[in-house]
């Protein structure tokens, strides 16, 4: 057939699936250029583009919403295809275009550069459409979340499907949201489209209240609901009626639900609703921007602005107007409102003066009491600190005393969970060291309990930046600290106890020491997985007369990244009502089937349940607090403490493993075959060849921490203990953790003449592993070398209690008992 000539620039052929073929002449009387085509309807399904030559037709492009996103040349809601036109040429294009929707033909011919700029102002244009429709459903939602009207929460679902549709309709839906489901948007227009139609018949009978004021015409809402959801339907057969009728249905459901709703507002209007004014101007505008669309749709009428943004015109009339309604609605109940409120206010009066004379009385009293909360929780906040000043250790703390009160116009709370944080050094290395305690009773008597706790551990922090306290380990410290501590609340004769967990996390290895004194396990969240640490190493309560001989410190080593959360009881013991139960079904245990049986609330006894909680909040203090509350009844005061060890880190691991592996890609695979080959001969032993290969390897990585150890374990075994010696002392600054090296270090040291330096290592792991007899006994020798032959008679009888039979120990503490 012949080509036709396009009488407009703009041609709109309205719903058709046949296949339609433009040609088009382009004449460069100048230089060789480079232009851009521009398919002005996102909607169009596939877009071919053939260039006729004297001897062959060359395809230039494919392009529409139906090929894959990332194969578009450029990055934009609109197909755009650029092309080449030859200096002083006349060339003659084939465009093929095939769609389900709307056929309409609008072509722009760009340079690059207004291309860019256009795209630049039509951005912003959207932006402001769009940044304007989710403001209006933003603020309808937190109405609705503060009234509780569901004509809000209605109208906020209208606004969601009407803003996908419009996204769907102008592609940037494809470019944003589905650009990896090519053709999703023949789905999504219907969809969103009835969706919204649905949504918006709930809103009508809800905010005009059919069934009261329209009872008639509220059955012309339900047929139009139930066609609506038959829509809906229709979609999951859509092979069978065609993408072509389903997109013609949903365009006629929206123009009849449209003209539906304005009767019903018109009629309202008649019946002296106030509600119905807004209403019919908000949707009128809106139905003549949906005509538009539609006729611009059909062919009936040329595309151009106002046909093209007539939906954005009318629909941010429709939501400004509908909210302008909703206001209005809630200021008609504030009235109502504040009319009951005047007649109740007075009969309230009335009654309330003969309440005063003896109310008056109970208020004198109460402001005294108030007065003592007042000034006890001035005198413990200021304990609740932390100093943040390390670049690796961020420290978060959460505090919810149970006890509230108002003093002169002051809320306030009071209870005996304290957190304090604080940095100290030891040994030359920055420490964060950290308490959470929970002081035993309620109100005055815990928050006494919490006085004390707080001022004496700041004392002991602030003691330990001076002096000879700054040299001793971070174990010794801990120790002392707690024993400290544990004097004091024993001065009250069991009057008040303290559970209590607290510890030390050196900076710049994430070593980190712990001690727990009946207090709630630290939680360690890493990976996105929550759970226990140091179950094994818990104490009776500060004040209970603990036995110090048999403190052990908890050690390990934690990666970029982790958390430790720290809490109080307050985070276990949750009162539960069955109906908690069955939205938290995560929560029950066998413990307490019977009691949900008994409909009877109950207190939380799954201490694992919190580790669930954590997860899910992800380790965010705000978030498990949420959770917790929704879960059950906090029922005691609550504290929480986050601890995160070099997190800026962990995010950038990835990165920098990348980077690592192409960059030294070579020194890798020379470090692999030489610890290899140690290892092999190692096995053969043949331990000078191994470490041979071992020193190479720690020239090719001097900091690796697998030569560094596997150097000190060969080195030992040879009995080369100055050299063992110092590589277990350098793996120990790398993994501080490591209690074999500890122990390692410590023997080379004695071996090495060094008895002071021996008895500091031995002492460090005694206080991490109490019961290691290999230790014991080291450490019982470096003290017999040293002269201090008590000590090491106390070792050795340790030793022989642990194993009576210990040959060794027996051989020692004969050689003891024979020095006198």
């Amino acid at each position: 057939d012949e080509f036709q000539l396009l009488q407009t620039d703009r041609p709109g052929l309205g719903f058709s699936r046949d296949t339609c073929w433009l040609r088009l002449d382009v004449t460069n009387p100048g230089e060789r250029r480079t232009w851009l085509l521009e398919f002005a309807t996102p909607s169009l399904d596939y877009i071919d583009i053939y260039r006729i030559d004297a001897n062959a037709v060359t395809h230039l492009y494919r392009g529409g919403d139906h090929v894959p996103f990332d194969e578009r040349t450029f990055a934009y809601r609109n197909a755009v295809a650029e092309l080449t036109a030859p200096a002083q040429s006349t060339i003659h294009y084939l465009i093929r275009v095939r769609t389900t929707g709307a056929l309409n033909l609008f072509l722009r011919a760009w340079d690059r550069e207004a291309f860019q700029q256009a795209v630049v102002r039509e951005q912003i244009a959207e932006g402001l459409y769009f940044g304007i429709m989710l403001a209006m459903l933003i603020y309808n939602l937190f109405v609705y979340f503060g009234v509780h009207e569901i004509s809000y929460l209605y109208y906020s679902v209208f606004l969601v499907f009407f803003i996908l549709m419009q996204l769907a309709v102008n592609g940037m839906g494809y470019q944003y949201l589905w650009s990896a489901w090519p053709g999703f948007s023949d789905y999504g227009v219907p969809v969103f489209t009835y969706s919204a139609v649905f949504s918006a018949l709930l809103f009508t009978r809800s905010f005009i209240n059919t069934p009261r004021l329209l009872p008639r015409l509220n059955r012309l809402i339900d047929v139009l609901l139930v066609l609506a959801a038959a829509g809906l339907l229709f979609l999951l057969v859509r092979y069978l009626l065609g993408a072509y009728v389903i997109v013609v249905l949903s365009n006629i459901a929206a123009v009849v639900s449209i003209a539906a709703v304005i009767i019903i507002s018109i009629v309202a209007l008649f019946r002296n609703s106030r509600a119905a004014r807004f209403y019919l101007i908000g949707w009128a505008g809106l139905l003549c921007g949906v005509l538009v669309t539609v006729f611009r749709n059909t062919g009936l009428l040329p595309a151009f602005f106002f046909s093209d943004y007539s939906l954005h015109i009318g629909s941010i009339a429709l939501v400004m107007l509908l909210s302008l309604g909703l206001i209005d609605t809630i200021n008609q109940m504030r009235r109502k409102l504040q009319s009951y409120s005047t007649d109740l206010e007075q009969q309230v009066s009335e009654r309330t003066a003969d309440l005063n004379s003896s109310l008056n009385e109970v208020r004198s009293l109460k402001r005294q009491q108030d007065g003592d909360y007042y000034l006890t929780s001035l005198l413990i906040r200021p304990l609740n600190t932390y100093a943040q000043g390390s670049e690796k250790v961020h420290v978060q703390s959460l505090l919810r005393q149970y006890k509230k009160f108002q003093f002169r116009d002051r809320e306030s709370d009071l209870g005996g969970d304290v957190c304090i944080a604080q940095e100290i050094t030891l040994c030359e290395k920055k420490y964060t060291v950290f308490l959470n305690g929970d002081a035993m009773g309620k109100s005055m008597q815990g928050a006494g309990g919490a006085l004390v706790l707080g001022s004496v551990f700041t004392a002991i922090i602030e003691r330990a930046r001076i002096g000879e306290v700054r040299r001793q380990s971070p174990e010794r410290w801990l120790k002392n600290a707690f024993i400290e501590l544990d004097h004091v609340f024993q001065c009250f004769d069991g009057s008040m106890l303290v559970s209590v967990v607290m510890g030390l996390l050196e900076e710049n290895t994430g070593f980190l020491c712990l001690i727990n004194a009946e207090h709630p396990a630290t939680v360690l969240f890493r990976s996105d997985k929550a759970s226990f640490l140091g179950v094994e190493h818990t104490y009776t309560k500060l004040g209970s007369g603990i036995r110090h001989g048999n403190i052990q410190i908890y050690t390990t080593n934690l990666k970029p990244g982790d958390v430790i959360i720290l809490g109080s009881d307050g985070r276990d013991d949750l009162r539960m009502q069955s109906d908690d139960a069955s939205s938290h079904p995560e929560s029950l245990n066998e413990q307490t089937i019977d009691r949900i049986d008994e409909s009877q609330p109950w207190i939380n006894h799954d201490e694992t349940l919190f580790l669930r909680v954590v997860e899910e909040a992800r380790g965010d203090l705000d978030s498990i607090e949420q959770l917790l509350r929704r879960t059950g009844e906090i029922t005691d005061d609550l504290s929480l403490m986050r601890i995160a060890y070099d997190e800026p880190a962990a995010k950038q691991e990835t990165i920098r493993s990348e980077q690592v592996k192409s960059h030294d890609e070579a020194y890798y695979q020379r470090y692999r075959e030489l610890f290899e080959r140690a290892k092999e001969h190692g096995s053969k032993r043949d331990y000078d060849t191994a470490i041979d290969l071992l020193k190479q390897a720690e020239r090719v990585m001097p900091e690796n921490l697998n030569v560094l150890k596997s150097l000190a374990r060969v080195l030992f075994h040879t009995k080369n203990y100055g050299a063992a010696g110092e590589y277990a002392w350098r793996t120990l600054e790398r993994s501080p953790a490591e209690n074999d090296f500890l122990y390692m270090d410590s023997y080379c040291r004695r071996k090495s003449g060094d008895l002071n330096g021996a008895i500091e290592s031995g002492e460090r792991l005694r206080l991490r592993e109490p019961e290691d007899m290999r230790n014991l006994l080291n450490l019982a020798r470096s003290y017999q070398a040293v002269g201090n032959l008590e000590r090491a008679r106390a070792l050795v009888q340790e030793i022989l209690v642990l194993e009576p039979e210990h040959a060794k120990a027996g051989q020692l503490q004969q050689a003891l008992n024979a020095t006198g």
